[in-house]
Formats: C-alpha cells, sequence, structure tokens
C-alpha cells in the first residue's frame, strides 16, 4: 500500500508485488475454472499438482537415502528436494497433503491405496526436513481433522499414544544407560528437546522480533514498501549481529508491519480473518465435508508466524491455488443456473 508513494528499495517492491499479483491471479483463475468445469479441472489440478510434487519427493528421498541433505544449526542431513532450504520444503509437502486429505473427502475409495503410499513418503519428508514448525502444523491439522470428523479414532489414538508413551517410560527404567543415550541422541529427539547454545533458532527468532519492532518504530503507519525488509533489516540490525548472513523475519506478520506498517498488516489480517470465516461456514454448511479448507487456512495463520510463507513460492502459488478451487467447489455452476431458468421457462403452464 505505501509502496505506491515510497519505497525503501524499488526493486524489491516491483518484484515480490508480481508475486503477490501471481498468487492473485492463481487463486481467481481456479476459482472461475472450477466453477465453470468443477470436478473436470479439479481432477486435471490434482493430477498438475501430484506431478509437481514428483521431482521434490524424489529427490529428497535420494537427499535422505544417500545422507546428502544439508548441515544446518548442528543438524545434519536435513532433505530440501529442489527446493533452496529445508523449510520450503516442508512447507510444499504441507500443501500436498492437504491436497490429498481433500481428495480422500471427495472420494474416499478412488486411489486409496496411491494415496496412502504418497502420504508417507510426503510425511517421512517432512521429518527429514527437521522443520519444527512443519511438524506442530501437521500434528494440528492432523488432529483437527480426526476431531471434526472421526472423533472415536482420534480418542483411539490418543489413549494408545498415552499408553506407549507409559510402557516406554517404565521400560526405559529397566534399559542400560548406553542405550538410553543413544535414543537421547537420535537427530529427532534432539531437534524437540534440545536447544543447542550456538544455534539456538527460538533466540535467534527472538532477537528478530525485537529488532524488527525497533525499525518498525521509525515508519510505523506505511512502513517502509513492500518487500523491503531485507534491505532495511540489514542496513538497522543490532551492529553486533552485523555477521549474521541472514535477512529474513522468518515471520508473514512481523515482515509486514515492518514493510507496510500498521495499515498493511491490518488489511492483510483483515483478508485473512474474513477467508477463514468464508472457508469455516463452507465447511459448517457442508456438514463438515470440507473440513480440510479451513484446516489449511488456519494452518497457513499459524505456520506464518515462524515462516516466510508469501516468499515460499512453490509452496504458496499451489496453496492459494487450491483455495481458489475450493472456495468455488460445491457452488452452483453459473451456465447451470441459466440451464435450470430455461428449462422453468420452458416448463411454465401460462406460456403455452
Amino acid at each position: 500500500m505505501s509502496s505506491v508513494v515510497y519505497s525503501a528499495d524499488r526493486v524489491g517492491t516491483i518484484l515480490e508485488s508480481f508475486r503477490v499479483i501471481n498468487l492473485a491471479m492463481s487463486f481467481f483463475t481456479c476459482f472461475v475454472l472450477t466453477k465453470r468445469l468443477e470436478s473436470t479441472f479439479l481432477r486435471r489440478l490434482t493430477a498438475a499438482a501430484l506431478v509437481a510434487a514428483t521431482a521434490p519427493v524424489l529427490t529428497a528421498c535420494y537427499q535422505f537415502a544417500s545422507n546428502t541433505g544439508l548441515t544446518i544449526d548442528t543438524f545434519t542431513n536435513r532433505v530440501y528436494g529442489t527446493f533452496a532450504h529445508p523449510n520450503v520444503l516442508a512447507t510444499f509437502c504441507l500443501v500436498m497433503l492437504a491436497l490429498i486429505a481433500r481428495e480422500r473427502e471427495r472420494d474416499a475409495t478412488s486411489r486409496k491405496r496411491a494415496y496412502l503410499f504418497f502420504s508417507l513418503l510426503l510425511v517421512l519428508m517432512i521429518i527429514a526436513t527437521y522443520t519444527r514448525a512443519a511438524w506442530i502444523v501437521l500434528v494440528f491439522s492432523s488432529v483437527s481433522i480426526a476431531f471434526l470428523r472421526r472423533r472415536r479414532r482420534l480418542l483411539h489414538a490418543m489413549i494408545g499414544g498415552m499408553i506407549a508413551v507409559l510402557l516406554l517410560g517404565m521400560a526405559s527404567r529397566f534399559l542400560p544407560p548406553c542405550f538410553q543415550a543413544e535414543v537421547m541422541d537420535l537427530s529427532v529427539v534432539r531437534r524437540v528437546s534440545q536447544r543447542p547454545p550456538r544455534a539456538d533458532s527460538l533466540q535467534w527468532r527472538w532477537w528478530v522480533v525485537r529488532g524488527s519492532f525497533k525499525i518498525f518504530a521509525m515508519r510505523p503507519i506505511l512502513g517502509f514498501g513492500y518487500g523491503t525488509f531485507p534491505t532495511v533489516w540489514d542496513r538497522y540490525k543490532d551492529p553486533a549481529r552485523r555477521a549474521d548472513p541472514s535477512s529474513e523475519a522468518h515471520n508473514d506478520y512481523i515482515r509486514l508491519l515492518v514493510e507496510e506498517g500498521v495499515v498493511g498488516l491490518g488489511i492483510y489480517l483483515i483478508i485473512l480473518i474474513s477467508f477463514s470465516l468464508f472457508a469455516l461456514k463452507q465447511s459448517i454448511r457442508t456438514g463438515w465435508r470440507h473440513s480440510v479448507f479451513p484446516i489449511s487456512v488456519l494452518s497457513y495463520c499459524l505456520i506464518s508466524l515462524t515462516e516466510n510463507m508469501l516468499r515460499h513460492t512453490a509452496s504458496a502459488w499451489w496453496l492459494w491455488a487450491l483455495w481458489g478451487a475450493w472456495s468455488a467447489e460445491g457452488q452452483v455452476n453459473p451456465g447451470a443456473v441459466s440451464s435450470l431458468c430455461e428449462e422453468a421457462i420452458d416448463s411454465d403452464p401460462a406460456k403455452h
């Protein structure tokens, strides 16, 4: 918004503006095509998405098997597929899981084994990225869907999980210390339970938040211009942390607060809240048969607290395209309305 009259980095503003315009075009294109073609376009969109996911997922599988992933924050072999960072692959896999879950809602019998296999593969790749935010969102979305549609199975799973944890806790007392040390040294366990002093992600993110608020205070109303966070951050960040190579907020809300001020962030939050309510109403109207839609929106809002979702191009494009299709799904096609009106006129006794 403020970028129209002011920008601290006009090139960055132009590039990021094109990215957002593409997101909007993807959304509205899929919305219109779904309204006109309905199931035909939805099948093609699903097929295209799964084909697009093949190369990143297979590459990630190779990286996992060959131990050629990235080493970040003392954790080795973090798979990243064909993307630049494991976090992008993690969010991309979450989007593909949402797509598969929505297809399962639409037709629970078609391609059941294929979808199950691909879902397990996507979950494995999410775990292998060691992206904790993606793990949290995966659990949140799975539990939410189960609560809305499979409460009994969720209850059984929770009881089984608590029993398993209890049994493992009791058994650990009888295991030799060397075995306990090996379990605690597993990468997945360390990622959840430990915060290395030299690579404490939470502490680093808190430092970024505090620094961002200091920059925000310089232009609190309209900000520095869309897409300017890297430039502004490098210019004004704490001199004692100049050696830090990252120039990203890792939080969409903080980034927009700096770039667009309270006005721009307020508009963005209004859009997200309105869209969340729309998705929720649509799901309630269909008896929770479209539960994946609102949960995907809430998951997006949640993961945006720790990720640059608006800049995760592959994930964002596919997600907003799917949202466009899901927004139109189930609504009456305009052509069908015309046909119904024509039939009603033809069958009107007064006409004859």
